[in-house]
């Protein structure tokens, strides 16, 4: 059997139709066909992430409001800042001590994330509020003159977490810190999302992978 066309890929990837047996089975064998579909699924995403990225008019209307100064760019979208951004690399997850430890964990509990880059450090602390979680923020700059705030801070959600079909969806979030870059969330529901911080002066900070659980 030939290999698969990129149109029949899509089709199960898009509208969740299985294959038809001969080429399911295929599929199943064919390493040059499973490395399309991947490919195929890895472009999808990033096109959700990139789609899910771009701002609505209110919020950058908000945005502008809250930070005069700075000027709306002619050239750079917003999917090209975040191209640009400083990716922010977990260093420490309380979580992880606790088994280290011999401690056992029974429901959500209180831990705490620590990100680093070059320019600055995000700690995050997540508490249970109920079903949903509070999420609090401190951006640290490695260099006292660099990034503090006020910071625009964008939680939102990655596609795959949206399709999951959770019972609480996760949602966009959107806030600024004060301004010694301190934030806060409140009724995050469990999920995985992206982070976006935005400062007056430097360059945009992401946290490409946040699990709230």
């Amino acid at each position: 059997m030939a290999h698969l066309t990129e149109e029949q890929l899509q089709v199960t990837l898009l509208d969740g139709k299985p294959l038809e047996a001969e080429a399911a089975e295929h599929l199943a064998h064919c390493p040059r066909c499973q490395q399309e579909q991947q490919r195929l699924a890895t472009l999808l995403q990033e096109l959700d992430i990139a789609r899910a990225s771009q701002p609505s008019p209110e919020n950058l209307a908000s945005y502008y409001r809250l930070f005069e100064q700075v000027e709306q760019p002619e050239s750079a979208s917003w999917l090209d800042k975040l191209v640009q951004a400083v990716s922010l690399v977990l260093q420490w997850d309380s979580r992880q001590e606790a088994p280290a430890l011999g401690l056992r964990q029974a429901g959500p509990v209180n831990y705490r994330l620590l990100f680093s880059a070059d320019q600055a450090d995000v700690e995050l602390l997540v508490e249970p509020l109920g079903r949903t979680r509070r999420l609090e923020g401190d951006v640290l700059p490695l260099d006292p003159e660099g990034v503090p705030g006020p910071i625009l801070v964008e939680l939102w959600p990655r596609p795959e977490a949206v399709k999951e079909g959770v019972q609480t969806p996760p949602r966009e979030h959107m806030t600024t810190s004060d301004p010694t870059g301190r934030f806060r969330f409140e009724h995050v529901p469990p999920g995985l999302y992206s982070m976006l911080l935005t400062p007056v002066n430097g360059p945009l900070m992401s946290i490409d992978r946040l699990e709230i659980v």
